[in-house]
Parts: C-alpha cells; sequence; structure tokens
C-alpha cells in the first residue's frame, strides 16, 4: 500500500479518502479491503490521454450512434485507425494512480457491492469478487463509471431468467443465450480498434474481433455480479490467428464462453477440439508474480508479455483437451546463437513463426513450463528485433517425451497432397458439404435421362475438396448430371468430367432453372471454375444440373466438389515445397496436373514442411 501511495505523488490524497471513508464504519469492513485491493495493484494501470485519442473516442462513438452502411463505417474505422497511428507522438499513458478521484472509486466500489445483492450472486466468495467483479477496468480503456449504464440494460433480463433456472450453471447459460443467435444477429468479426474504447460503447458495437465481444460479454456479467476471467491464447499451435474468450468456475470446473455463442453454455472451446492452443493465459487486475515482466532477469522483453498481469493457466484447461500440459528442460541444438537469458517458445502460423511463450535459458538447455503435449514448438533468441532459432522444431508426444523433427536428407520419400490445409470434418456435422450425401451422379443418351445409368450414390464425404470417381470402363453417352440429395438444395460448387483420354469434356449447361434466393448461385455455378460460388437451387429436393455434351462422349472420369472452404488441390494451381532445418529451405516449384492432387517427390524423411501456394490460398 506505501509503494502504491507514494507513487500517486499528489494523487495520495485522492486514494487516502478511500481508505478513510470505508475505515469509519465497521459495516464497511470488506470494502475497505475491496478498497486496498484496487489501490495496492493500481499503480501499473493506465489509459491513454491526449486530442487525438479524444478525437478518436468521440468519432467512433458519433459512428456507433449513426445508421451508415457497414462498409462505409469499416473505411471510416480504418481511416479514424490510421490517423490515430500517424499522431501516435501526441499520446501519452496517464496513470490510474495519478488521476483517479475518490468520488469515483467510491462510487464504482460501493455500486460493485451492490451485486453481491442480487440471488445469482450470494455464493460468490469474496476473494473472487475482488478479482473477476471489483475492478472498474478490464484493460486500458478510459475510466468510465459504467456499472449503472449496464445494469439498466440487463438487470430486468437477468431477473427474469434467473426465475426460470435451476442452478447458476443454468441461469448463465440462459444469460449467455439471451445475447446469442437468434436473439441477437450482428456479428462482431470485421473492423478493429488500435486503442480500447469507453464501456460503454461495447453494448452497441457491430464491429471488432473477439476481444470486444469479451468486452461486451464481461461489463456486462461484471454489472450483474457473476466473476468472470479474461482467458486468450496468442496463436493456435495449428492454424494462424489467436483468440479471447470469457471463463467462468461453476462448482469447480471452467466454462469458457462468448456472447453470440453458437454452441451450448461452455463448450466455447471444447466444440472445436481441432484447435488447439499453444499457450493460454488470463488477464487479471492484480499483479502477477510469475509474468515476465516481474521477472529479474536481463533481456528483450517482447509487447506481447509486457505486462505484469498476465498469467500462464495452460493447465487448467485439462478438462477441454484431450492435450494435457507437461514441462520440461529442452537441450538446446544451436546454444551458441544464445545472445539472451530469456528465450521464446514459438509456433507457426501459416507464414512464419510467431511467439507464444518464454523460457529461462539454463546452461545449454531452456526451461520450459506448461507446454501442450502433440503441438509443435521451436525456441528462438531474440535480439534487434531478430528471432533465431536456438532448438529443431519438436513436440512433446503423449510419454512426456520430448521429440524432434530432425530431417533426414539422405532419405527421401514421395507424398501426395490433397489439401493446403487440414479440415477436421468429424468436429463439423453440421457443414454444408454434407448437404450432397444422398445425391446422384447419372449419365444418358435421351436429354429425358429415362435411360439413364446411375455412376454414382453419394454415401460419404471422407475430405473437404473435390472428390473423384473413376469408371471401371468408359460409358459412351451424350448427357451428364447431378441430381440433389433430399433436401439438399444441390450444393455442388463445381463438377468436372473426364474423357478415356483424360481430357476435360465440354458441353453446354443443364439442369433446373433459378435460384433459392435473387443473390444466389444458379447452375451455371457449377461449371464456372470458381470453387467459392455454388448452385443454391429454387427447391429443396428434386433439383440437378449436369451438361449436354452435344453428342455422344466417352466418359471415363468424373470429379465433384461440393460447398467449401476452397483449401483443396485446384487445377493448375502452383505450389512450392519447403522443409525446415533452421530456415525454410525450398525442394522445387510444383504445378497441379488435371486432378485434384499433387505429388510431392524428394522430400526429406522425418521433416516439418511447408507448401506456400503462389496462386489463391496458402
Amino acid at each position: 500500500m506505501d509503494k502504491a501511495l507514494i507513487f500517486a505523488e499528489e494523487n495520495r490524497t485522492e486514494l487516502e479518502k478511500v481508505l478513510e471513508y470505508y475505515s469509519l464504519n465497521k459495516s464497511d469492513s470488506l470494502k475497505y479491503k475491496a478498497a486496498c485491493y484496487l489501490i495496492e495493484n493500481m499503480p501499473y494501470h493506465f489509459t491513454y490521454g491526449g486530442a487525438e485519442v479524444d478525437f478518436y473516442l468521440q468519432e467512433i462513438e458519433t459512428l456507433l450512434n449513426t445508421s451508415k452502411d457497414k462498409s462505409e463505417s469499416l473505411q471510416i474505422i480504418n481511416k479514424l485507425n490510421d490517423d490515430l497511428i500517424n499522431g501516435k507522438e501526441q499520446i501519452y499513458k496517464m496513470m490510474d494512480a495519478r488521476i483517479i478521484t475518490s468520488e469515483f472509486l467510491i462510487s464504482h466500489i460501493d455500486a460493485s457491492f451492490k451485486t453481491r445483492e442480487y440471488p445469482w450472486a450470494k455464493d460468490v466468495n469474496f476473494e473472487d469478487f475482488c478479482q473477476y467483479v471489483l475492478p472498474y477496468r478490464l484493460s486500458n480503456e478510459p475510466l468510465q463509471n459504467w456499472i449503472p449504464f449496464y445494469t439498466e440494460h440487463v438487470k430486468h433480463i437477468a431477473d427474469s431468467l434467473y426465475l426460470k433456472s435451476t442452478s447458476i450453471k443454468d441461469f448463465v447459460g440462459r444469460l449467455v443465450s439471451h445475447f446469442s443467435p437468434p436473439h441477437i444477429l450482428r456479428r462482431h468479426r470485421k473492423g478493429k480498434f488500435v486503442i480500447e474504447l469507453r464501456p460503454t460503447a461495447y453494448m452497441n458495437l457491430e464491429f471488432g474481433s473477439c476481444k470486444e465481444l469479451f468486452f461486451w460479454t464481461a461489463y456486462t456479467f461484471k454489472a450483474l455480479g457473476l466473476p468472470v476471467a479474461w482467458d486468450y491464447t496468442p496463436n493456435w499451435a495449428n492454424r494462424s490467428l489467436g483468440h479471447e474468450w470469457a471463463s467462468m468456475i461453476i462448482e469447480g470446473k471452467y466454462y469458457p464462453f462468448l456472447f453470440l455463442d453458437k454452441c451450448k453454455f461452455g463448450e466455447h472451446i471444447s466444440v472445436n477440439p481441432y484447435e488447439k492452443p499453444s499457450k493460454i493465459y488470463r488477464h487479471s487486475y492484480s499483479l502477477q508474480n510469475e509474468s515476465l515482466v516481474c521477472q529479474d532477469i536481463q533481456g528483450d522483453i517482447l509487447p506481447i508479455f509486457n505486462s505484469p498481469f498476465i498469467k500462464d493457466i495452460s493447465d487448467m484447461y485439462v478438462d477441454q483437451y484431450s492435450d494435457s500440459c507437461a514441462n520440461t528442460i529442452l537441450e538446446l541444438d544451436y546454444p551458441e546463437l544464445v545472445t539472451n537469458k530469456i528465450l521464446y517458445l514459438m509456433v507457426f502460423d501459416n507464414t512464419k513463426w510467431v511467439p507464444v511463450g518464454w523460457g529461462i535459458k539454463n546452461n545449454k538447455a531452456v526451461s520450459l513450463e506448461k507446454i501442450r503435449r502433440n503441438c509443435c514448438y521451436i525456441v528462438s533468441n531474440y535480439e534487434e528485433k531478430e528471432f533465431k532459432p536456438v532448438s529443431k522444431p519438436f513436440y512433446i508426444d503423449s510419454g512426456n517425451q520430448v521429440i524432434k523433427i530432425n530431417p533426414l536428407i539422405n532419405e527421401l520419400r514421395t507424398i501426395q497432397l490433397k489439401r493446403k490445409y487440414p479440415y477436421f470434418m468429424s468436429h463439423r456435422a453440421d457443414s454444408n458439404i454434407y448437404k450432397v450425401i444422398g445425391g446422384k451422379f447419372e449419365v444418358a443418351n435421351k436429354m429425358d435421362f429415362s435411360d439413364a445409368v446411375e455412376l454414382l450414390a453419394v454415401k460419404e464425404i471422407k475430405i473437404m475438396g473435390y472428390q473423384v470417381m473413376e469408371l471401371d470402363s468408359p460409358l459412351n453417352r451424350r448427357y451428364f448430371r447431378y441430381i440433389s440429395a433430399p433436401n439438399g438444395y444441390v450444393f455442388m460448387s463445381e463438377i468436372i468430367i473426364y474423357d478415356d483420354k483424360n481430357s476435360e469434356i465440354p458441353g453446354t449447361i443443364i439442369g433446373t432453372t433459378g435460384s433459392f434466393n435473387k443473390e444466389d448461385g444458379d447452375m451455371s455455378t457449377v461449371f464456372d471454375k470458381n470453387p467459392f460460388t455454388f448452385f443454391n437451387a429454387p427447391f429443396h429436393s428434386n433439383c440437378w444440373v449436369g451438361l449436354d455434351f452435344g453428342g455422344q462422349k466417352k466418359v471415363k472420369k468424373f470429379a465433384f466438389l461440393p460447398v467449401n472452404d476452397d483449401n483443396h488441390i485446384n487445377l493448375g494451381e502452383e505450389y512450392e515445397l519447403f522443409y525446415f532445418d533452421r530456415e525454410w529451405i525450398t525442394l522445387g516449384e510444383y504445378i497441379t496436373p488435371n486432378v485434384p492432387l499433387v505429388s510431392l517427390t524428394n522430400v526429406p524423411d522425418i521433416s516439418l514442411l511447408n507448401v506456400p501456394l503462389f496462386t489463391g490460398c496458402n
């Protein structure tokens, strides 16, 4: 406390007023402890100041209260972001301990304690209350008395839902569902903000990332006295980008969630088990002694770890993932490159290695904690804004063994690439690709298909991408078609038909005319060589699409592409193959032949591969 009061400088008297106010009455003893908690952890908290900041916040809030077109609004947001970044030299930090008033702090503490009277908050212990309800800020947003605003908008909703609930979990689940589709159809996906907005702005926000969505969720829950934590992964271990979400502990179990969830309450993470978090951290209001900033270690600290309020909680999510965490002392492969005591744990994000954690050098090794099993990492030294790998790629297997990926350049093999990026289909049972199951392909010589021969009845889809069907012998026919599965609306993106010489057979498009909506694709999209377009038929069943070859042709093979993500192999695409050995080393370029598959030759065995695409997606 003494350090906090000294740090406050001239504003010390304002903080002392708060402590004195709650020390006068014994009934305020818990409020006094709460005030101590906030003030003791206050010195490192701040918001941004300056005329540019004030203008930015005002313009954003004005924009949120107008009915502009979304694309136009996004352009304005991006322009405001650029202007603020360009004027960053005029922006300064305003430390909470030196600007906060006793009136503001007392008002916030009293409002927070008011929430402890709500029936659903009566069992929240004081420690959880201080950590997850009491703090007046989430990050570096402007100071604002936000609890009354959110209370006015959501308290009556909570009252109604609580009366229908059978447990706290049921109540919280109902609350999340209320602020999720179909009740609210907004999607907070596009647009981002370079600084945090005022707390009340997030309720009306139609733009932003998962961070902005979390802020809306958190302010709402805190205003109701419900303890909610801010958890995040800086980058997934097996794909690009990271993610942020809310979590609650109910009866000793973690329940991750966000408003606008489409899954059951608490399944926000487990519903997508194929997305593996490299590490999981928690933002806190209180100082975290285990944070990198709080270690007495010399070395460059990256911005993502330059906060005393983050805590590594990767091991707390064992219920959400089958691959739990392990600690290890990793022997460095290139210790001569190490210049810092701090070394960074990194994962590959589809284009580059990105930092997700840190460890402390120990002789020719590094101590790593809470490493998720079966995820690929490297360890790098950071100096003069450059990362240099000091370990080979590695993972920790289910038996806690460190497996290093060391390419055998003298032991070569051939691999076949069917997709540019994995598709975890078993976890997406509602995917539109399944709408083709039950559909069938036919050829005929009569235009009415009265003499049709069935080539394939689609019973399963094993991979998102082109499905190839080769006939035992060619069939000499004039017409080819695909008939929609029941309730399938066709939902076919592409069809390619080959003759006995493996050449594509052209023809005139025939089939059901029209589409479900005017803006939807019609039957022409099935042959437009665009994997993103597809035929959304005007009726749920009995619609079809095909080709009239203009005469008999020898049909030997065909490939079809249901609705997809365009991460399959497309015809004529150009690739370059790399393997990793301290850096990405090229093995040559490849062009996809006239089948949806590319064979990669002379690949070093036991190697980490990267196959960037020159055209289309990576």
